[in-house]
């Protein structure tokens, strides 16, 4: 049970799914239900919900306000345009201008400010890729930009061809020690020759960086060698974060064949040639629900300096395949899950962030492009915003979005499974999969058969606008669809900028619609399995994807709290005038190197205990729970400790600074 305890500070003081309105108070129920007095309205869980900061105030997203600041408003944001490809961009003066800023995809903010990404394969606005990736960055300290790195890279191909074209250069990122050991990693795809034809594997790679700050390409270690189809178009994924702990999260693309726009699955072989499997290409159980291949997959590994490159940080699925619902089977074997993995069945995860504060991982997941529910093959296509809190298997290929009873009694967000040999209704004949007990008996599987359960997807958004209801509505009914995932921001996070945003985004979850061209604000509840709330963040329009601007491909939070965006382009594979790099920085009252602090929660500094106005410096202990453990923001565990003589609440003997702290409880 994990719970926030709130001291001098503004919002989430009580695990669940519900939020104050205003300074109404709650308690927990012997039934496990939190009642909101005041309005009475009533949240229930299975588990029992604790209460540990009682009267708390948490904003009213409707109109983006908070205690003592003005509300928030688009006029509290100013984008400011790091690197440009003109003198001019969308009316800004960019900070440094680059002509060459060419299809730039993933990026890195460092802690002393300077900017790193990606350009993919150098396409200019003709969309002709020269098979050259490279890595460039932007120096705050002259408003500079250098290219540290240029590497030859499989291009891809102009229009009309044939091959993959979202191949190259994906992705860059330092160590978290980076000052140190002065390590770089890349994600990328090598080619073979001037033809840029791919190589049949996936980088990630080791560089040094020279005090210079040029990659030393004579250091490449690779680290991860991951068998891939570079003729087969699409879905390479890519981007990487890291967590407090310095463990490198990836994710890696499906390297499947598009179909019709569901989700093509292979499930029998025909006759004695096997025709089925020698077209595996097809087959998406190959690739993303198999736990023994690289690809679908959020990966997880601790790079070090072994020969190997990395270690395997504890928890990942293998060994935590039977806890999470993995069920023993005839040939059922752990070793037939590749050690690295975190997650597994996803489609085209491309973007990915880290929230250290909660231990969750978010992605963005690219999504199929049938924009039809059909009752015989499955759900329409689902782009999909995904928090994983643990291990977890995302769906794809057997499910995407969530879980809706069809009138058949189905689950509608399950595919019918299919015969590509066949290729009319016919072959689509053997049943859907439940969610609760997920089998792969594909003949192109070499993983493990029996799965465990997959896992809803907390935020969907269905190219069936119709579906786009409740919280989803705010993706609206009609565009093309490419999630892209955010950070979810801390205001705490950053005690000594004054010029982090602002406490009424306290823990929301940025996210980006690329193809429809929004940035929303989303609200999770405090386990990461569900949003309450999304909507689009003042001066969406006006600020962070001005008229003429598409494609926001990648957000970071930098370290003095404020956003950083990469926009792609107007159009696939080429750049665009509007293509740069820039900052969104806020400019309204509310905001400085001091915590807003609530009015009604505060810490007895004379008694070193914390005080509400109920409970007068005790914690209050849940039903069956016996001991708590309180940790900072950080993940430093800030006191430990039990019930005493069986009371239900005890004082806290120990000196916790202002802020946020994070409590969980066990028996």
């Amino acid at each position: 049970m994990i719970a926030c305890l709130i001291i001098s500070s503004f919002e989430k003081a009580v695990q669940g799914y519900l939020y104050c309105a205003s300074f109404n108070f709650l308690e927990a129920t012997k039934k496990g239900e939190l009642v909101m007095r005041g309005n009475k309205r009533v949240a229930r869980e299975g588990a029992f919900a604790a209460l540990l900061a009682v009267a708390i105030w948490s904003p009213s997203f409707a109109n983006f306000s908070y205690p003592g600041c003005t509300d928030l408003a688009a006029s509290d944001f100013k984008e400011i345009v790091l690197v440009g490809r003109s003198n001019s961009v969308n009316g800004i003066t960019p900070l440094a201008v680059d002509a060459n800023l060419l299809e730039p995809v993933g990026m890195y903010v460092h802690k002393d400010g300077k900017v790193y990404w990606a350009e993919r394969t150098t396409a200019g606005n003709s969309g002709v890729q020269t098979g050259v990736g490279r890595v460039k960055v932007f120096d705050p300290t002259n408003n500079s930009v250098t290219t540290v790195l240029t590497l030859p890279v499989a291009a891809g191909v102009a229009s009309g061809q044939s091959g993959n074209s979202e191949l190259g250069l994906r992705f860059v990122t330092l160590h978290p020690n980076f000052s140190v050991n002065r390590w770089a990693f890349i994600y990328y795809m090598p080619r073979t020759s001037a033809t840029a034809r791919g190589v049949d594997t996936m980088r990630v790679s080791r560089f040094n960086v020279l005090s210079s700050g040029m990659f030393d390409t004579t250091s490449e270690k690779i680290i991860l060698k991951m068998p891939w189809n570079p003729g087969i178009c699409c879905h390479q994924g890519g981007a990487m974060d890291w967590d407090n702990k310095g463990n490198l999260y990836i994710t890696t693309g499906n390297n499947a064949e598009n179909s019709d726009g569901y989700a093509p699955m292979v499930t029998t072989l025909l006759g004695s040639t096997g025709e089925n499997k020698d077209r595996a290409t097809q087959d998406n159980q190959a690739r993303a629900s198999n736990t023994n291949d690289w690809r679908g997959k959020l990966l997880r590994i601790h790079p070090d300096s072994s020969s190997k490159g990395y270690s395997i940080p504890a928890g990942n699925l293998r060994a935590r395949f039977f806890e999470l619902g993995g069920a023993w089977v005839v040939g059922q074997d752990t070793n037939k899950i590749l050690p690295e993995i975190y997650s597994f069945g996803t489609r085209n995860a491309y973007s990915v962030s880290v929230d250290t504060i909660n231990g969750w991982v978010t992605n963005g997941t690219v999504g199929n492009d049938q924009t039809t529910y059909n009752a015989s093959r499955g759900p329409a296509g689902n782009d999909e915003f995904d928090i994983n809190t643990k291990p977890q298997f995302n769906g794809w290929p057997y499910f995407v979005g969530r879980r809706r009873p069809d009138p058949a009694g189905w689950d509608s967000s399950a595919y019918v499974m299919m015969d590509p040999a066949v290729g009319t209704t016919a072959g689509y004949t053997l049943p859907r999969q439940s969610m609760d007990s997920v089998y792969n008996n594909s003949p192109n599987n070499t993983g493990v058969t029996k799965l465990i359960p997959a896992t809803d997807c907390v935020l969907p958004e269905s190219k069936q606008g119709a579906w786009n209801t409740g919280v989803p509505a705010v993706f609206g009914t009609s565009g093309g669809t490419a999630a892209t995932t955010g950070p979810i921001y801390h205001y705490n996070q950053y005690p000594n900028s004054a010029k982090k945003w602002p406490p009424h985004l306290d823990g929301k979850w940025i996210i980006a619609e690329s193809a429809r061209n929004h940035v929303y604000i989303a609200t999770p509840n405090s386990t990461g399995t569900a949003i309450t709330d999304a909507q689009v963040i003042p001066g969406d329009a006006t600020v962070f994807r001005p008229s003429g601007s598409y494609g926001i491909i990648d957000m970071k939070m930098g370290p003095e709290g404020v956003l950083y965006i990469v926009h792609y382009s107007s159009a696939y594979f080429q750049s665009a005038a509007t293509t740069r790099i820039s900052r969104v920085e806020y400019q309204g009252s509310c905001t400085g190197s001091s915590p807003v602090l609530s009015q009604r929660i505060k810490k007895d500094p004379a008694r070193g205990v914390l005080l509400s106005n109920l409970d007068h410096g005790r914690l209050t202990w849940p039903e069956g729970m016996r001991t708590a453990e309180i940790y900072d923001l950080h993940g430093r565990k800030v006191w430990t400790g039990g019930r005493v003589d069986d009371e239900a609440a005890s004082s806290i003997p120990v000196d916790l600074t202002t802020g946020i702290y994070r409590a969980i409880f066990k028996p």
